[in-house]
């Protein structure tokens, strides 16, 4: 299942992919008292990515065909390992799947807000509850919906000539930082001060409400989970670029899935 001898070192537990696979589905759908993390060490080429797609396509769609496909391909390779994760997938709720790619520069906090914002708008669920937290962008996006015929060569000159009102709309409904930004220096201009950050904007407040508005019994999702593709990658960046990446972000997304870990679970893959 894609594991050498030669590919660890003494003290690792050497695990095929077929085994993590199942392992992971029975910690996140299980009553595990495990801690709600995870991090995959392999050599490069040996298909991180690729199984970080697959678990996305399970825990995000069980009941899809792409996932019945990837079970019948998960039994050609162990029998036993395919009956299991199929009873474990059997009737079960989708999970809130984030996907970050730590090839990538981004804030951390922000991408993840965007993400869980944009899956929410995706199922056609109200999201005003997360929204509430941070009003500085419903505030960006009234000013903007308001105001957007009158200032359009403003904007032209913070977005381009080929913007879209659409997206930039569209935008601010996910939280997108740059887009509030440039709307805000907008504000600024014509109201004389910029929209003001208030409210929770902690990227622990967002996962708790969204974890508990969303998550659980009876409700849209069974949880939250994160997979974070080239952690280490992201980890080199974000203590070279802590400006971009966000002022201690690993540790504030550390803090939130542990003390959300009855429904929220990282899983991490580094070389």
């Amino acid at each position: 299942h894609g594991v050498s001898e030669n590919d660890y070192g003494g003290g690792l537990r050497l695990l095929d992919t077929a085994s993590f696979t199942l392992d992971i589905l029975q910690r996140i759908y299980g009553d595990s008292a495990d801690e709600p993390f995870e991090l995959a060490i392999a050599g490069y080429g040996t298909g991180k990515s690729h199984l970080g797609l697959t678990l996305a396509c399970l825990c995000s769609q069980p009941n899809s065909k792409i996932s019945k496909e990837i079970l019948q391909n998960l039994s050609m390779a162990d029998a036993v390992i395919g009956q299991k994760a199929k009873a474990q997938l059997k009737n079960a709720q989708p999970f809130l799947v984030v996907t970050l790619n730590g090839m990538q520069d981004f804030d951390l906090n922000g991408e993840i807000i965007r993400q869980i914002l944009r899956v929410l708008n995706q199922a056609g669920l109200d999201t005003s509850v997360l929204e509430n937290l941070r009003p500085r962008f419903r505030t960006a996006q009234v000013f903007t919906e308001s105001f957007y015929d009158a200032l359009i060569s403003d904007y032209n000159i913070q977005f381009g000539d080929t913007h879209r009102f659409e997206d930039i709309i569209e935008a601010l409904k996910s939280q997108d930082e740059d887009t509030f930004w440039r709307v805000s220096l907008i504000y600024e201009q014509k109201m004389g001060s910029p929209i003001h950050a208030v409210g929770q904007e902690s990227l622990h407040d967002f996962m708790r409400v969204a974890k508990e508005a969303y998550c659980g019994p009876n409700k849209s999702f069974a949880g939250i989970l994160i997979i974070f593709d080239e952690f280490g990658r992201y980890l080199e960046f974000s203590v070279q670029k802590p400006h971009i990446a966000g002022s201690g972000a690993l540790q504030q997304l550390f803090e939130c899935v542990q003390a959300n870990g009855d429904r929220v679970f990282l899983l991490s893959f580094i070389q």
